[in-house]
């Protein structure tokens, strides 16, 4: 496998920060980046790119976003979220309707994004999902300070929020590089191939 990663890596440098939110980092500093993107790259290709699709067995391009790490940890929270909510038996239902919908609004914009195919509308949808993951950051603050969320329940969602939030703010940064550089491609390019039924 070493032998590899050279061409991997001069083939990646060029588009580093399209695969940036592939790393667990939360230092995106070009340098950095480099090292991480290629490693989270090579994992997800040994195990044959396939590893989030675990949702469905059918795939297209559109379905693209299934493969990125931050829906993925966006999708974690929103169960996470709907546990805690459970646990509160006292919990206002159109309070619970708004968490929940903030929750689920932060992976439905980052689909939604990503299936646009125009980097400007790609941009805004992500930056929408930014402003739900604040949302929902202030509203389950409200819970915590009236106490109807647990010290280590809203630790343990502060923790997955976080390492959301960040993955969102480095996917962000990296698409308006690519904006800025003129990098991005609107054009679907695919081989024929038949997909999955």
């Amino acid at each position: 496998m070493p032998d590899r990663l050279p061409p991997l890596q001069k083939r990646l440098n060029r588009t580093c920060w399209h695969f940036a939110f592939l790393s667990n980092s939360v230092d995106y500093s070009p340098p950095a980046c480099y090292i991480d993107c290629i490693i989270g790259f090579v994992e997800w290709w040994i195990d044959g790119g396939d590893t989030a699709l675990e949702f469905t067995k059918r795939r297209n391009l559109n379905r693209g976003y299934m493969k990125l790490e931050v829906w993925n940890d966006a999708m974690e929270l929103f169960a996470l979220v709907e546990k805690i909510l459970r646990e509160i038996s006292s919990l206002d239902f159109r309070l619970r309707g708004q968490i929940l919908d903030a929750a689920q609004s932060v992976s439905s914009n980052i689909s939604e994004g990503y299936g646009r195919k125009s980097i400007n509308e790609y941009l805004y949808f992500l930056n929408v999902a930014l402003g739900s993951l604040a949302e929902l950051m202030t509203r389950m603050v409200g819970l915590r300070i009236t106490d109807r969320v647990a010290e280590a329940s809203f630790d343990m969602f502060d923790e997955c929020h976080y390492k959301t939030e960040n993955k969102l703010l480095a996917l962000i940064k990296a698409l308006q590089v690519k904006r800025r550089t003129g990098t991005w491609e609107a054009e679907i390019r695919e081989t024929r191939r038949l997909y999955k039924h």
